[in-house]
């Protein structure tokens, strides 16, 4: 039997480039509120499971390029273990406690919001929570702020183009 094939195909799953998962499991965002266009900016930071990460920031109200550009960081093996072992028991108080939304937010001021995707879980990160959960969800925003470098938000924005 021809072992060679199997040995090859062994390798490539093996090889950190394939083996690799690309799943986004959390993000968080930050923005400026009902603003006119020349002031207003949205912004929003993905944490993928292969330790990289993406900022996408926004300009005005605009969508796409130029008034959007994105800046990219990886998360050393150590401070993505270090953001995966906070998380976790976060992520499991907010699903088995889940974060209530404020039905009466307020209006025309900025916001930071995300959300969690651990464990097969969808776990919101509001805006506006009320209660108890305020805090919970704030100290998961805290913590994925902590781990967002502030130079790739800078980086983002000063890519991006007013329109």
């Amino acid at each position: 039997m021809n072992l060679k094939p199997l040995l090859i195909a062994l390798l490539l799953c093996a090889h950190p480039v394939y083996g690799q998962d690309n799943t986004q499991f959390a993000y968080w965002g930050d923005y400026s509120g009902s603003l006119p266009p020349e002031y207003a900016w949205d912004y929003r930071v993905t944490f993928l499971e292969n330790r990289q990460a993406e900022v996408r920031y926004c300009k005005g109200y605009s969508n796409d390029a130029p008034g959007c550009a994105t800046a990219k960081f990886r998360l050393s093996k150590r401070k993505f273990a270090q953001l995966m072992a906070a998380l976790t028991p976060l992520e499991a108080e907010l699903n088995a406690n889940p974060a209530q939304d404020d039905p009466d937010p307020p209006i025309g001021g900025g916001a930071v919001y995300g959300k969690l995707t651990m464990n097969g879980n969808d776990v919101p990160l509001y805006a506006f929570s009320i209660g108890d959960s305020a805090a919970r969800v704030a100290e998961v925003l805290d913590l994925l702020r902590q781990f967002t470098p502030q130079s790739a938000i800078n980086s983002a924005k000063n890519k991006a183009k007013q329109p």
